[in-house]
């Protein structure tokens, strides 16, 4: 990797059926997209920071920010990074490589991030929703993605089943 960094920041929301009725869709609907990172102090060799937030179906939160030495070793789910010429690819959902429908693919130059969002689950096992905000960045502001727009966006919901 060149001079950038990684920076994704994955906000994740889980709800099950009994939480499915209008009132608490309304609230859900509500929750960011984004949020201000959490204040770290970046290890020298590292090429990615994962900023993970999980919100529960009681709206209770939890957030943890980490640090690696390569972008794979972040083992993110949903989506496959690589960085080429200071370019930032993003695969999105690499986790289906069974299907003949091409995956989306977001290019991402140095200051700028995307975000990628995937719905999944059913009636039985619950559901989730899980935001990737996810840039490549010279210099980290912690408020980036809560106030620079993004240049690119991909939802992905075919999974979710009501």
């Amino acid at each position: 990797m060149a001079d950038g960094i990684v920076v994704a920041q994955l906000i994740e929301v889980t709800w099950d059926k009994a939480q499915r009725h209008a009132l608490r869709a309304t609230r859900r609907n509500q929750l960011p997209d984004s949020l201000p990172l959490l204040s770290f102090q970046r290890e020298t060799e590292a090429e990615i920071v994962v900023h993970s937030v999980h919100i529960d179906r009681n709206g209770t939160g939890t957030e943890t920010m980490s640090q690696y030495h390569r972008p794979g070793l972040a083992n993110l789910q949903h989506v496959e990074l690589n960085v080429e010429d200071n370019v930032l690819h993003v695969l999105c959902r690499p986790d289906l490589k069974w299907t003949e429908i091409p995956r989306p693919q977001l290019t991402i130059a140095t200051g700028q991030w995307g975000r990628v969002i995937v719905e999944e689950g059913g009636a039985t096992a619950g559901y989730r929703k899980i935001t990737h905000n996810i840039g490549y960045f010279e210099v980290i502001d912690p408020l980036v993605f809560a106030t620079q727009p993004s240049v690119r966006e991909w939802r992905d919901s075919h999974r979710l089943m009501r």
